[in-house]
C-alpha cells in the first residue's frame, strides 16, 4: 500500500498555519472529522475535487494545497508585486 501522505500535498501544513484543527476544518468543509482525519493520515487519496473542497473552505487557490504555506505565501506577495509593477507600468508611473 503507498503512502498517500508522501506523494505532494501540504494539507497538515496549512491547517496548523491558518490555525484550523481537523473538527474545525471538517466545519468549515461541511464534512465529517473522519474524513478530515483520513486525508490527514494519508488513509485516504486526495483528489481534484477533494484539493478544490478544501481550497474553498480554507480562502486558498488550489493549487496552494500542493505548495508549502511558506511558499504559497512568499508566492503571494510576489504575485501581488509584480501584479502592482504592471500596473504601474500600464499607467506609464
Amino acid at each position: 500500500m503507498s503512502d498517500y501522505r508522501t506523494i505532494g500535498w501540504f494539507l497538515n501544513e496549512w491547517i496548523e498555519a491558518l490555525g484550523y484543527t481537523q473538527a474545525s476544518l471538517a466545519r468549515q468543509a461541511r464534512w465529517d472529522r473522519q474524513k478530515v482525519s483520513r486525508l490527514c493520515n494519508g488513509q485516504t487519496r486526495y483528489n481534484q475535487m477533494l484539493i478544490e473542497q478544501l481550497a474553498l473552505a480554507m480562502g486558498l487557490a488550489p493549487h496552494e494545497l500542493l505548495m508549502s504555506p511558506s511558499l504559497a505565501l512568499k508566492d503571494r506577495r510576489l504575485g501581488s508585486a509584480e501584479t502592482e509593477s504592471l500596473v504601474q507600468a500600464d499607467r506609464g508611473t
